[in-house]
């Protein structure tokens, strides 16, 4: 129930919003430090590929593909805004700056994976549930 909920989030530009507006102004200055531009540049290239992944699932007709990808779609809002609040703990500390690299090295190629699955339009269990899932079990 809650990625149902969170995806109309992703899907509406919310999240966007969002994250965007913590990589505005970091906390402590009007510019992110040297050391911590480059994260912040990942965490908005993330959001363009979060928005090309939304755009093709906008594309599809009625809802059935958007259900069926709603979780990757959340799971890649997450990725992002997780990203977002390590960049601004990341100018505290040395120790925040490593926490936000490692983060980022780690979910950044994964988001990009499940970004490419949802703009592959396979939608195959959709259409070849019993084949693929087994038939399901007669109520009693």
């Amino acid at each position: 129930m809650q990625v149902v909920a969170a995806v109309a989030g992703a899907i509406s530009g919310m999240a966007e919003t969002v994250i965007e507006e913590m990589l505005a102004k970091p906390s402590k200055s009007d510019r992110w430090p040297e050391e911590v531009r480059p994260l912040v540049a990942q965490v908005r290239d993330g959001l363009a590929v979060l928005n090309e992944a939304v755009a093709f699932v906008k594309s599809q007709p009625g809802t059935a593909y958007r259900n069926l990808v709603a979780r990757k779609i959340v799971d890649m809002a997450i990725y992002l805004l997780i990203g977002a609040l390590f960049c601004d703990h990341a100018t505290a500390k040395e120790e925040k700056l490593a926490v936000a690299r490692y983060w980022l090295a780690w979910r950044m190629p994964e988001l990009r994976m499940l970004a490419e699955q949802v703009r592959s339009g396979e939608d195959a269990i959709l259409r070849n549930f019993e084949a693929l899932a087994g038939p399901l079990p007669a109520a009693e």
